[in-house]
């Protein structure tokens, strides 16, 4: 039996050489003087290939067995061919085409931009496909167009089922009380669509996938029930594009500032493996871990931050009101020297405010602008894992959303390499995105990825130590997951100790910035009263 296929596959591991530094033209004539059957591929034209995974799957014994590699090649643009040759049993060719991202696919296909989409959802009337009669109709429109085109007949029943709505309504009542509240605030024209809202659709997608109610049908129920004005439109437009033949990822990922790569890359995963509603609950668990682990940074932030704003109102209050009232009541006399050297500082900052304000808004300005800049962007964030004490949660807490898109991509059955590639446009840290992306480069040369880590300061040396045990085992998933639940703890613990102290440290910053003023003031008060330093 002889297996060709060409692209990104998850089986990698089979590579056993490679030819480096050659066109894609000198690799196809090397190829075929090793008399290895070329398939040239259309992408556009090749369907999801699970039967075929499954063929090469059954056969990765024998495959493994034969040891009878004739040759492997590695192409400058990430495609290669491997031809295996199992000497017993009939030559049989199989194609495995790589996968193309939903996002750039759209990018290639669909030149439509941010306008012409927003003016598209404006055109929709939610109230006309909110009737069931709406899709009724467009089963018998898409029949006659695929009856004129020949395009064969449509799966029956596929967008109008008969549903009992009411056993719907159980389900979403029952499988959604820790969402409850959550995502539903009144929301006309708002564009921004909160991870609340991505949360309550993924978790509502899977109860309904799982009641085995139709694709088009779940969006359908699922554009009635958010209240939020513009996504109910972006879900009814996603409706209407799945209804007419495309794919949910590909009609997702018309939104990017709704379903992000990482988002769309999973459902993709999804549709190809048929695990759809697997892969919307392993994302809405991803989704509400990070949420809850967001939510206890936050919540141990509120205390820090009230006594700040309170200390900054102090502080302009004593400048334009208190220290002035005290300079005229101390008029004339002679003051102690770290009075008038307070009071000097206060009247200094009083009369130039308008100047620091604007250095203040300038700097910020300037800072936010430089950002823009990747390499800057890369050397803050990469400063931000030096920082005393903090440093090193932030760089665990990149770590855990790291390690959990990995985790993810893998249990989805997506190879090493383009896992990574997901991580990568998943992490906002640019430091981590940086440094993924040399692991990543690293990893399709052949390295382990534990190798690859060692060089950089975004790892852990516990992140290494456990991927180099996966990589050893072979349990890659299970270290990964081991890995980002003990940073998981760690953050967690040091939120619970910091929340502790913050109220001591906040008391003391009170007192460095209060009790200086409560000195000046006090220490010629005291004089004045005792007859003994103002004559």
């Amino acid at each position: 039996m002889e297996f060709t296929y060409k692209g990104r596959d998850k089986y990698n591991n089979l590579i056993n050489g490679s030819i480096e530094g050659k066109s894609r033209k000198e690799v196809i004539i090397q190829l075929k003087k090793d008399k290895v059957t070329i398939i040239e591929l259309n992408e556009e034209k090749e369907k999801s290939t699970s039967i075929i995974r499954k063929k090469i799957s059954s056969n990765l014994d024998k495959i493994k067995q034969s040891n009878s590699f004739k040759s492997v090649s590695k192409i400058k643009d990430m495609n290669f061919s491997l031809n295996i040759n199992i000497n017993k049993g009939k030559s049989e060719n199989i194609k495995f085409h790589s996968k193309t991202r939903p996002s750039d696919k759209f990018q290639k296909e669909n030149k439509q931009s941010k306008k012409a989409i927003d003016e598209a959802l404006s055109n929709l009337d939610i109230s006309e496909m909110s009737n069931p009669d709406y899709f009724k109709n467009m089963d018998k429109e898409i029949a006659k167009e695929q009856k004129e085109k020949k395009i064969g007949k449509k799966n029956k029943n596929i967008l109008t089922s008969e549903i009992d709505m009411d056993r719907i309504k159980n389900l979403l009542n029952t499988d959604l009380k820790n969402l409850k509240g959550e995502g539903k605030k009144k929301n006309i024209g708002n564009k921004k669509v909160n991870k609340k809202e991505i949360m309550m659709f993924s978790k509502q997608f899977v109860v309904l996938l799982n009641a085995g109610i139709p694709l088009v049908k779940c969006l359908q129920i699922l554009m009635q029930q958010t209240d939020h004005k513009y996504f109910q439109k972006v879900l009814a437009y996603v409706t209407r594009e799945v209804s007419k033949g495309s794919s949910l990822s590909i009609a997702l990922s018309k939104f990017p500032h709704i379903f992000d790569n990482y988002y769309v890359s999973m459902v993709q995963t999804g549709e190809s493996t048929g695990e759809l509603a697997e892969t919307f609950d392993m994302l809405y668990d991803n989704m509400m871990s990070n949420q809850k682990l967001k939510g206890k940074i936050v919540e141990a932030s509120i205390y820090p931050i009230f006594i700040f704003s309170i200390l900054i109102f102090a502080m302009i209050t004593a400048i334009f009101v208190i220290i002035p009232q005290f300079e005229q009541l101390f008029d004339g006399q002679p003051l102690p020297e770290f009075t008038r050297i307070y009071f000097g500082v206060v009247k200094f900052i009083g009369s130039n405010i308008l100047y620091i304000i604007s250095f203040i808004v300038a700097m910020t300005i300037g800072y936010k602008m430089a950002l823009k800049n990747t390499y800057f962007k890369y050397f803050v964030d990469m400063q931000k894992f030096k920082i005393p004490v903090f440093g090193e949660v932030i760089r665990e807490y990149q770590n855990t959303i790291m390690l959990k898109t990995l985790n993810i991509a893998l249990s989805s059955g997506i190879s090493l390499p383009e896992s990574i590639s997901i991580a990568i446009n998943n992490t906002t840290n640019y430091g981590m995105k940086f440094e993924l992306q040399n692991v990543l480069n690293s990893v399709i040369q052949g390295t382990p990825v534990s190798v690859a880590m060692q060089s950089s300061l975004a790892f852990p040396n516990y992140t290494i130590n456990m991927i180099k045990i996966g990589e050893e085992s072979g349990n890659m998933q299970e270290m990964i997951q081991n890995t980002f639940r003990w940073y998981d703890w760690k953050i967690t613990s040091f939120i619970e100790k910091a929340s502790k102290w913050m109220e001591p440290a906040s008391i003391v910053l009170v007192a460095i910035f209060v009790a200086p003023m409560i000195f000046a003031i006090a220490i010629p008060i005291f004089e004045i009263s005792s007859g003994a330093g103002i004559q």
